[in-house]
């Protein structure tokens, strides 16, 4: 078995012949620092600045969930009309329109309209991703039942 940092090492070696790639990676290094920070203050901000108690707290999070899931799931149909790259960037856009929705919220039903965007989003930013990624890597190497030993 191949050691997983040997393979990080030798896949970091092997991306200048890969520019997009590379520069997409970093692209959604720091998207996704940006979505895992809102996602992480979410909470913190429906109890302390909303007054959601624990229990609502908890559901807006099950639902929220339920919302990235449908997002994942339907946006794929929209990705393939509009092409990957727009697609991640009207994600994007959702993530603002959602921020900035969520700080004007002064009502609990507009900060569930938010999450709810939020959750949209987060699915279907995360689903674009991953399509983009599968575009731009090489197709010697991409993951596949038969390259993956482990899972047999």
């Amino acid at each position: 078995m191949v050691s997983p940092w040997k393979r990080t090492l030798e896949t970091a070696r092997n991306a200048a012949a890969f520019r997009d790639l590379r520069q997409f990676l970093l692209c959604i290094l720091f998207y996704q620092a940006g979505i895992t920070a809102v996602i992480s203050l979410a909470a913190i901000y429906a109890e302390q600045a909303m007054k959601f108690t624990t229990q609502q707290t908890i559901t807006l999070i099950l639902v929220v969930n339920i919302t990235a899931a449908v997002g994942a799931f339907g946006f794929g149909y929209l990705q393939d009309a509009i092409g990957h790259v727009r697609a991640v960037a009207l994600t994007l856009v959702g993530w603002i329109v959602m921020v900035v929705l969520a700080g004007f919220s002064e009502s609990a039903a507009m900060f569930w309209v938010a999450a709810n965007l939020a959750g949209l989003c987060m699915g279907s930013s995360q689903a674009a991703g991953r399509a983009i990624v599968g575009y731009l890597a090489p197709p010697a190497r991409l993951a596949n039942s038969s390259a993956c030993g482990a899972w047999r």
